[in-house]
């Protein structure tokens, strides 16, 4: 689902890779999803956001939104957030 663009799949997707559940440990992955995930439910990928901020270096912050922005440029015909 979340490759289909449901936000609420991203962010739960960037919390398994926040958490190395059921996948490689992997921040710059979660924050990626949770980037993705706040544009359809900022209320929930925020936070996620900014705790994950204060693990990761700002290199590693930056990565995660290139990561994003190039899975949008790939995804550009999906039109799902929820």
């Amino acid at each position: 689902m979340a490759e289909q663009g449901y936000a609420q799949a991203q962010i739960n997707l960037g919390d398994l890779y926040a958490e190395g559940k059921g996948v490689s440990l992997d921040y710059v992955t979660a924050y990626m999803w949770y980037s993705l995930g706040s544009a359809g439910d900022r209320r929930a990928a925020i936070p996620r956001i900014k705790n994950l901020s204060r693990l990761i270096t700002p290199k590693q912050r930056i990565e995660g939104e290139n990561r994003a922005s190039a899975w949008l440029s790939s995804h550009r015909n999906l039109d799902v957030n929820e």
